[in-house]
């Protein structure tokens, strides 16, 4: 695919239901892996509870990420923009999870399963050694789990 120029993320629910570790996690792909640096953190606005960061990948690409901590069902969108856009919507209260790849030649969906981030990244983990061409999956999620836990603080070190 076509490297993205821009990746959006919206996501909602409690950082324990693990929704803002998966939406990291997923803008981490679609940059094209690596670690995400942290850029500014907008903590809470006068709109609701919602927590608005600037991150970027190594590659310089910018992440606007959007998270807004409430007690409902927890569900993410994480789009990147390019040549080639792909979309991920996940929404586990209705067991809903998306990926969706538009381009000049038309929209394409890649896959409709769902699939729980525990065991997603369980058997990533147990993949992983077997897959000579693979990330780290381990140090990738725990990247992952320092910058969700990180955001979920962000107002005390914004």
């Amino acid at each position: 695919g076509a490297e993205a120029v821009l990746v959006t993320v919206e996501v909602s629910g409690p950082s324990s239901s693990g929704v803002l570790r998966d939406a990291r996690g997923w803008a981490r792909v679609l940059t094209g892996g690596g670690e995400l640096g942290l850029g500014s953190v907008f903590p809470e606005n006068e709109s609701g509870p919602t927590v608005s960061l600037l991150l970027e990948s190594h590659d310089g690409i910018p992440v606007l990420f959007s998270w807004a901590p409430d007690a409902g069902a927890p569900w993410l969108r994480v789009s990147a923009l390019g040549a080639v856009e792909v979309e991920v919507a996940i929404d586990a209260g209705a067991g809903v999870a998306r990926l969706t790849s538009r381009s000049a030649e038309g929209e394409r969906g890649v896959r409709k399963a769902f699939e729980g981030g525990a065991r997603r990244e369980l058997r990533c983990a147990i993949e992983a050694p077997c897959a000579s061409d693979s990330p780290d999956e381990l140090s990738c999620l725990l990247e992952d789990l320092e910058l969700s836990r990180r955001i979920e603080h962000g107002c005390a070190w914004a």
